[in-house]
């Protein structure tokens, strides 16, 4: 993927692949049992974003659109086909949502949990000084 590698697990069969996008901080291994039991019903992709879990630093700055990219090109590569269900955790969730917004007839379907949003960091007060 553009000089660096991106690591990535694939498992189960079906019609239908479940991506996993972990949130901000996160890698692949939050998912758990989740990936497992999902396996029993149909694909699941998850992977490590650039510069997280074992996955190698990507170029910066790390912005979602580059992210989004990055998941496609990740995508196409591994030969996973659409259609997809995102899956997103908190800056998962935003990811997965932009992702939706520009691949429109590769996803069936969105699970956001406790998604980020655009404006997040604007709208949190400033932590107390220590």
């Amino acid at each position: 993927m553009g000089g660096h590698q991106l690591h990535y697990r694939l498992l189960g069969e079906g019609p239908v692949t479940f991506v996993l996008e972990s949130g901000g901080g996160e890698y692949s291994g939050t998912w758990g049992e989740i990936e497992d039991d999902l396996g029993e019903i149909g694909r699941v992709f998850v992977y490590d974003r650039a510069g997280m879990g074992w996955s190698e630093e990507g170029p910066h700055p790390r912005t979602v659109d580059r992210i989004v990219d990055e998941l496609h090109t990740a995508l196409e590569r591994a030969d996973v086909p659409a259609p997809y269900v995102l899956m997103g955790h908190s800056l998962g969730g935003m990811i997965a949502t932009l992702y939706s917004m520009e691949h429109p007839g590769e996803v069936a379907g969105l699970l956001l949990i406790d998604p980020s949003h655009k404006d997040q960091m604007k709208r949190l007060p400033q932590p107390p000084a220590w």
